[in-house]
């Protein structure tokens, strides 16, 4: 079975548990009273947080006989690593151009704090490399989509998907970034749709972070 065949009916009555604790942090983050900062006590609460939810989510595609696999953890090809690499070219390409747009109309870029430890660098691999962009390709993309997408045009779920995406990531981290992630978020998206799979996507989204994360801090050394 793949995201195609899931009965989007029985899944899109699900959403608000599933997006509830992911909701009920962002609220925090917006009142203040949990910040992204320092990284080490953020990526607790991140990775605390999405495993919650995954475990939500196990339990409702297991009440009706489904797995990860029907929401897209299936078919996994080796080209998918040379589209996950093409896309995120192309995605680092377009990253640029909105930084530029950003500080030409004076808007606060995405604030990243490298940690140059070799802990905290074991930390950012383990959280923002591998669980991080797991996580959150399941949830918001194979998830989301596959459970609106019965209810409406495929490409307006995406957006909707897309927008979610974004406002996840502007609570703790600002208008920037949420900016930035409306023009990123769209590559994983159309990876996923095109390729009916969400290893392509997963992959994408695990090179942006291994970049961002693991290469650039350590190349700013």
């Amino acid at each position: 079975m793949n995201p195609n065949q899931v009965s989007q009916n029985k899944l899109i009555f699900w959403i608000p548990l599933v997006f509830f604790p992911i909701i009920f942090t962002n609220f925090l983050f917006l009142y203040r009273i949990i910040k992204p900062f320092p990284e080490l006590s953020f990526v607790s609460i991140a990775i605390s947080i999405y495993l919650l939810t995954l475990l939500i989510l196990f339990f409702i595609l297991r009440k009706y006989g489904y797995g990860f696999k029907d929401i897209g953890w299936y078919d996994f090809k080796l080209r998918d690593i040379g589209w996950a690499i093409l896309f995120l070219l192309i995605a680092i390409f377009t990253w640029s151009g909105v930084s530029i747009m950003l500080n030409k109309f004076g808007i606060p870029e995405w604030e990243v704090k490298y940690s140059f430890g070799l802990f905290d660098i074991l930390i950012s691999f383990l959280s923002n490399v591998l669980i991080i962009p797991v996580a959150e390709e399941t949830i918001f993309r194979g998830f989301l989509i596959t459970a609106l997408k019965e209810k409406m045009n495929v490409w307006v779920a995406c957006t909707i998907s897309i927008i979610f995406f974004a406002l996840h990531h502007f609570f703790p981290f600002g208008i920037g970034a949420f900016i930035h992630i409306l023009f990123w978020a769209p590559f994983p998206t159309f990876l996923f749709v095109w390729k009916k799979s969400l290893y392509p996507a997963v992959m994408m989204h695990i090179f942006n972070n291994l970049f961002a994360y693991i290469i650039l801090p350590l190349i700013m050394l």
